[in-house]
C-alpha cells in the first residue's frame, strides 16, 4: 500500500515532469517550424498565394491558442508552490535559490526564513 502523498510532494513532481519535458518539446516544435519554413524556399518548391497565407493563418491560430493557454489563467501557482517549499527548507535548514525567467523570487541572502 502506498502513503498518501502531501500536496506539496504532488506540487514538486508536477514540478519536475514540468521541467524534464518542456525543453524536449519546444526543441520539437523548433524543428517542425524550420521544417515548414524551407517549404517557402521558393527556389525548391513552388506554391500559391492562397496556399502560403494558408500557412501564415495555421501560425496566427497556433500563436493566439498558445497565448490562451499559457497567459491567460487565473494563477500560475509556481510563486506559491515556492513559498511552500520555503517554508519546508525552514525546518531542513537547506537554502536554494528559484529562479523564473530570469527573477529571484528567493534569494536566501536577501531573504530571510
Amino acid at each position: 500500500m502506498t502513503t498518501p502523498k502531501t500536496q506539496a510532494e504532488k506540487d514538486q513532481h508536477k514540478r519536475a515532469r514540468f521541467k524534464a519535458l518542456r525543453l524536449p518539446r519546444v526543441e520539437a516544435i523548433v524543428k517542425r517550424h524550420r521544417q515548414l519554413q524551407n517549404l517557402a524556399n521558393q527556389s525548391n518548391y513552388k506554391f500559391t498565394k492562397a496556399e502560403a497565407e494558408q500557412v501564415v493563418k495555421l501560425y496566427e491560430l497556433m500563436l493566439e491558442e498558445a497565448q490562451i493557454a499559457w497567459l491567460e489563467v487565473d494563477s500560475y501557482n509556481l510563486k506559491n508552490y515556492l513559498l511552500t517549499i520555503k517554508r519546508s527548507l525552514t525546518n531542513a535548514k537547506l537554502f536554494l535559490t528559484y529562479r523564473w525567467h530570469g527573477v529571484v523570487l528567493y534569494n536566501p541572502l536577501r531573504d530571510t526564513l
